[in-house]
């Protein structure tokens, strides 16, 4: 086992006290494994509230992205989306003239919805 004391951590001048204080309540030698573990599974937990928390404002947005894909194709919303590789939010100043260009790749809805996917709720319990 790989095991860190408090002691040599506090000594190195560079590790956070916030950190250390705790552990020192604890006791001196830690398992890091047990660290590392506890620590991806934090990650994990911020992740899973952040995608929570952002679900609405996705699925409005892929909405208005599929439907813009959708007018720009003249396609039947009925049918498959249409082979449109990206779009672009156009903003325009007072003028009328355009002031900036951003595109919108399908691609990388597709990535979000691929990792959401292979990291969701239940592939953590089989690795927990």
């Amino acid at each position: 086992m790989v095991y860190t004391s408090i002691t040599q951590l506090t000594e190195d001048g560079k590790f956070k006290k916030r950190v250390s204080e705790p552990l020192a309540a604890i006791g001196d030698h830690h398992d890091l494994i047990v660290m590392a573990r506890d620590y991806v599974a934090g990650l994990w937990d911020a992740q899973l509230e952040y995608r929570i928390a952002l679900a609405d404002f996705a699925f409005n947005t892929e909405s208005a992205y599929t439907e813009g894909v959708y007018l720009y194709a003249d396609a039947d919303v009925r049918g498959a989306l249409p082979n449109v590789v990206a779009l672009a939010a156009v903003g325009r100043a007072t003028d009328g003239s355009i002031k900036e260009r951003t595109p919108i790749v399908y691609d990388l809805i597709a990535q979000r919805k691929h990792y959401e996917q292979k990291n969701d709720e239940t592939s953590r319990r089989q690795f927990g």
